[in-house]
């Protein structure tokens, strides 16, 4: 009786490190490796807490059920989504992913599912000489924590954006020339006008620190690209 050769799985071999990437007109985008991108610190994202009238998750299988008031989304969606988050200083930039809850597909792709959720991941990033990255201000606030406690939230909104006219300006993507007031830098604010930056969710606990991790690392890689 023949013996059938077993597969053996060769393990992945990965390019050995080479020699510095250079941009020479955005340096910042330039590699010790070619072949890598360092990763130089990394900032703890924001953790989704349910509000306290949320007594139960939705079942798996009907997570349609998070609609009502005193159910939370089902535990294994909420796992994805936490477990997808990332948020790193690189030595380019600051790179992150906010995944989104899309509905999972089935039927080999021909249809999507109505009773299944799944991670989307949606990553951004924002280079250190990017004047996007000029203005980082913790808008938490002193009660943010008791706040996500009693209404639910998914960690402490660091405001990253491009200021002018001493801090009281945010730019305008939509028409040039136009600008939109500080104080109106709330989401549907900054998504019509397209505002330049991002609103990023650390760790309401080391959102202080988290802000000032930031602003050392790229007021260092700002030093060093000159």
């Amino acid at each position: 009786m023949a013996v059938q050769p077993q597969m053996v799985m060769q393990p992945i071999m990965f390019a050995p490190p080479t020699q510095p990437r250079i941009h020479r007109f955005r340096k910042v985008f330039s590699r010790q490796d070619a072949q890598n991108i360092r990763i130089l610190v990394e900032i703890p994202p924001g953790v989704l807490k349910e509000g306290c009238w949320v007594c139960c998750p939705a079942p798996s299988c009907l997570p349609c059920c998070a609609a009502i008031p005193c159910c939370g989304m089902p535990q294994y969606i909420k796992d994805q989504i936490e477990d997808s988050k990332f948020i790193y200083l690189t030595e380019s930039g600051l790179l992150w992913n906010e995944p989104a809850i899309t509905a999972q597909e089935c039927c080999g792709g021909c249809m999507l599912h109505p009773c299944f959720y799944r991670a989307q991941d949606s990553i951004k990033m924002i280079a250190y000489d990017d004047p996007a990255l000029g203005y980082i201000k913790n808008t938490a606030g002193c009660m943010a924590n008791c706040c996500q406690n009693m209404f639910g939230g998914d960690g402490a909104p660091l405001q990253i954006n491009q200021v002018f006219c001493f801090k009281m300006c945010l730019p305008s993507g939509a028409c040039p020339g136009c600008c939109l007031p500080t104080a109106c830098g709330c989401m549907p604010c900054r998504d019509t006008c397209k505002v330049p930056g991002a609103i990023l969710k650390v760790d309401t606990a080391s959102s202080s620190d988290s802000r000032d991790k930031i602003i050392k690392v790229r007021d260092a890689i700002r030093q060093r690209i000159k």
